[in-house]
């Protein structure tokens, strides 16, 4: 049964529901014919109601009585809201489109049924909107899913590189969030923009070149090759459009361009048909707009600028209290960007200022979910509550623009169902389901990999009720395992915006200090583990003394730096896009969080992100940086043979990533993570030692992998810190021997 206050128990004994749900009690019994009439506890496990709509009818009154008591606006809300009346509007307005599982709600309409005690009833609608909350799929998603992990095609690389897996990853990403014949799009676009009346007058030009009675483009033969439409509409441009800004041109083998400056790509069709309409529709909105728009209008970066071949941004900064506008020059490469189509857009760029000797701090680029805190605001949370090693932040503009001002105005239907979809596309990167009769504890504490299943907290219901940090779920015994660990919770991160088809993002811009390279830009053994160890450290002062858990350990963002310039440390974190500071509530963003391939095993089975999850990135990241990139980053002319099987961290179904990484953990000799080490190259078997005793820290082994998170963080930051200094040391000894 869900938690209430001692407040909340006395709210609900003043305010009792009395005969109000005798109604609606008599509808649900009519619904649920085979309720039986002895108490009994309620089984989840329980077919639907004969009579669904009759239930969903019943249910609809039985959350019109909860709302309109006096009790709802006085309870808190579950879900981050202003109170649970809030909650109860939500669960209201899905019930209409058949959008619920039956199982959550029958915990509930049994204890009304059985006219069981109003703070048992309130108890129920509380864990009731908490699982729900956890479990309810986006309504632009089939009812298979569950809260999506954000994903993207970037993490295929080098032969990876190949179509039929591109492709699959691409379908998977756009599958969901494209949308055809979307409402005012033409209005939005192509009506009342200033060069309306030039496209008018070329549109009536261009009239001329078609026979009214011959009902064909005079200048087009009979059956034209795609040269002869080429050569045409090229014809038609220069006669009509010569004097606009822009232009169009055909790519031919002989042809190169620089893609910096292509803004739209198009393809000839073949097609029988010769509407007019139709093509001077084309001439006059698309062919002219195109070539008559704005940066603004086409969608493009419109506060970089380009001068002398040199790339500059204005950013406010603020200093004394004020803010003014300062310019950095941008070093046009990169140090970290993402190479897929839905994502985030993180884009990070070297910096200065105008006219400075050398690149000091790292622009960022992003879209950030709109109810996400902003990065400069725990950025500066975190330098007040004295955080050592986080990057500090120079300036940063709070938004360029959002999503919903971009699609303002625009009608979107349901997404478009691609046909032909290769299969292992719904199956890739999709949310599996958790088996109804197994919970979130099943997957948490002794028994993951082998063995006996045994829960840690001894649950069985997948809906658990949080508690904070203070709190215990239970002590671990066993070898090596005597500390007190955190109750697991369902994921923390609901639905927003059930009313829009997409998630609004703003795009924001900020500048930190001090600059650096990505970790993946490692060019020794010593360096990379000197910057992971530091890396740890900052993460460790962050949670700790800054209260915020970063939540998105990856390569992209950990980087290397001077010491003298980061508070000593050699490798620090960026990116708190998707950071959350402790004791908040969740924050109403769609989508969970992580970098797939470095993922912990928990967070992938939808339970809530901890300190110890980013740890376990941590190693994944270190295990990556040997096997992946390795072995062309030492001056290793020869990449390793074969297929890695770190292809499978981020391949399939979440609950497959999870068993798949729960199997590279195994400790057994020959398997498990033995098999991952042999993909080191030579130069990294130094590192193999360092590997085994953050997995045996991480993972200690008692009737099957423990995956449980200490109550006292420094049970696992300390040996992990000292595994790396310890390696460092060997490490450096053996370089100096050699």
């Amino acid at each position: 049964m869900a938690h209430l206050t001692q407040d909340e128990r006395d709210i609900i004994e003043q305010n009792p529901f009395g005969d109000s749900l005798s109604a609606v009690r008599k509808a649900l019994r009519e619904a649920e014919p085979n309720t039986p009439c002895e108490a009994s506890e309620p089984d989840d496990s329980a077919d639907a109601p004969e009579r669904p709509r009759l239930f969903v009818a019943a249910i609809g009154k039985l959350f019109s009585i909860l709302s309109a008591s006096d009790v709802s606006p006085q309870l808190a809300s579950r879900t981050g809201r202003d109170s649970l009346f809030s909650d109860l509007g939500i669960v209201r307005s899905r019930l209409p489109k058949g959008d619920f599982e039956y199982q959550h709600f029958r915990p509930l309409s049994q204890l009304v049924i059985k006219q069981a005690p109003d703070v048992d009833i309130w108890a129920a609608v509380v864990a009731l909107i908490r699982a729900i909350s956890q479990s309810t799929p986006p309504p632009s998603l089939p009812p298979s899913f569950n809260t999506p992990i954000s994903h993207s095609s970037a993490s295929l690389q080098g032969s990876e590189q190949t179509r039929k897996k591109i492709e699959d990853r691409v379908f998977e990403e756009i599958r969901h969030c494209t949308h055809r014949a979307v409402g005012g799009f033409h209005e939005k676009y192509f009506e009342g923009k200033k060069w309306n009346r030039r496209a008018k007058r070329i549109w009536e030009a261009a009239k001329s070149h078609y026979s009214d009675s011959d009902k064909r483009w005079t200048q087009l033969p009979d059956a034209p090759t795609e040269d002869d439409v080429g050569d045409w509409w090229l014809g038609l441009q220069q006669e009509l459009l010569s004097n606009e800004g822009a232009a169009y041109f055909r790519t031919t083998l002989d042809n190169k361009h620089d893609w910096r400056h292509v803004s739209v790509v198009g393809e000839i069709k073949e097609s029988n048909q010769k509407d007019k309409v139709l093509l001077l529709q084309i001439g006059s909105a698309v062919m002219c707009g195109y070539l008559m728009m704005s940066d603004e209008d086409l969608g493009l970066d419109t506060i970089t600028k380009e001068k002398d071949d040199k790339l500059f941004i204005t950013i406010p900064v603020e200093a004394r209290g004020k803010k003014r506008n300062r310019e950095l020059e941008l070093d046009p490469n990169p140090i970290a960007l993402q190479r897929a189509i839905v994502c985030r857009g993180t884009s990070c760029f070297r910096a200065k200022p105008t006219g400075a000797a050398g690149y000091d701090r790292v622009v960022k680029f992003s879209w950030t979910s709109s109810v996400r805190p902003p990065e400069a605001d725990l950025l500066m949370k975190a330098n007040d509550r004295g955080v050592k090693g986080l990057a500090k932040l120079v300036a940063y503009r709070e938004e360029v623009t959002s999503i919903s001002k971009l699609r303002e105005g625009l009608v979107f239907s349901t997404p478009h169902k691609f046909r032909g979809v290769p299969r292992s596309a719904h199956s890739s990167f999709s949310q599996s389901q958790l088996p109804p009769s197994r919970s979130f504890s099943e997957f948490h504490g002794l028994s993951i990999a082998s063995g006996k299943r045994k829960s840690i907290d001894g649950g069985s219901h997948t809906s658990k009720r949080p508690r904070s940090n203070s709190q215990l779920a239970e002590t671990a015994h066993g070898e090596g395992i005597t500390y007190p660990v955190q109750e697991p919770e369902g994921t923390s991160l609901i639905q927003q915006d059930q009313d829009l088809p997409y998630d609004n993002r703003i795009f924001r811009v900020l500048a930190i200090s001090p600059a650096g390279r990505s970790i993946s830009q490692f060019k020794s053994v010593v360096e990379l583990l000197e910057g992971l160890r530091d890396a740890i450290k900052v993460h460790r002062s962050l949670f700790m003394d800054g209260e915020i858990l970063h939540r998105d350990i990856s390569e992209n963002n950990i980087i290397l730096t001077d010491p003298d310039t980061a508070d000593g440390c050699k490798g620090v974190l960026i990116d708190l896009d998707l950071a959350k500071e402790e004791g908040t509530g969740p924050s109403g963003a769609r989508h969970r969080t992580g970098t797939m391939e470095f993922m912990a095993i928990e967070v992938l089975l939808e339970i809530s992100h901890t300190y110890r999850h980013d740890l376990e990135s941590f190693f994944y990241v270190l295990i990556w940086q040997c096997a992946r990139r390795g072995w062309g980053l030492l001056g290793k002319a020869k990449q390793q043979a074969g297929e890695s099987m770190l292809m499978d961290w981020y391949t399939g179904s979440y609950k497959k990533i999870a068993n798949t990484k729960l199997g590279h953990m195994d400790a057994g000799k020959g398997k498990g993570l033995d098999l991952i080490l042999r993909e080191f190259p030579p130069a990294f078997d130094c590192v193999k030692p360092l590997c085994r005793t953050i997995r045996d820290i991480l993972f200690p082994y008692r009737h099957g992998l423990f995956t449980g998170t200490p109550q006292d963080p420094k049970i696992l930051y300390d040996p992990i810190i000292k595994a790396f200094e310890d390696a460092l040391e060997e490490t450096g000894q053996t370089e100096a021997d050699t």
